[in-house]
């Protein structure tokens, strides 16, 4: 039987969440020997993306990316977000997009807040050309 990157990534987080700090080095060191050695390195990135939406819903924090056309202050970032979602407890990451002109662009796991000048741009030339 092959395990699914679930059960690893289940695996490895209860292993690490239980684990003093000293030895979740070793513990990481000694997943990835067996991942190597059983074939299975590929799906790595899998496992790494259930762990951390693992972490998430444990901590209560919801992941959000913010793309802007430029390099927005930290504190601007968590006022957009909250002004837009609602909600405290989110861990902010912040991408610039040079093909935004202008306006920002928020991602949650789930949906899409797209508040960028391109998109209103694109949205008055479809009701105009309809």
């Amino acid at each position: 039987m092959q395990l699914r990157a679930a059960q690893y990534a289940h695996a490895w987080h209860h292993l690490l969440k239980d684990a003093q700090a000293a030895k979740r080095k070793t513990i990481s060191r000694r997943m990835l020997e067996h991942l190597y050695h059983n074939n299975r390195l590929g799906m790595l990135p899998a496992i790494l993306r259930i762990m951390e939406d693992i972490e998430y819903q444990e901590s209560g924090v919801e992941p959000v990316t913010v793309r802007s056309a430029g390099k927005l202050t930290k504190a601007d970032a968590e006022q957009l977000v909250q002004k837009i979602l609602k909600k405290k407890g989110t861990a902010i990451t912040q991408k610039i997009d040079p093909n935004l002109l202008g306006g920002i662009q928020i991602e949650t796991k789930n949906s899409r807040w797209d508040v960028s000048l391109s998109s209103k741009l694109q949205s008055a030339y479809n009701r105009l050309t309809i």
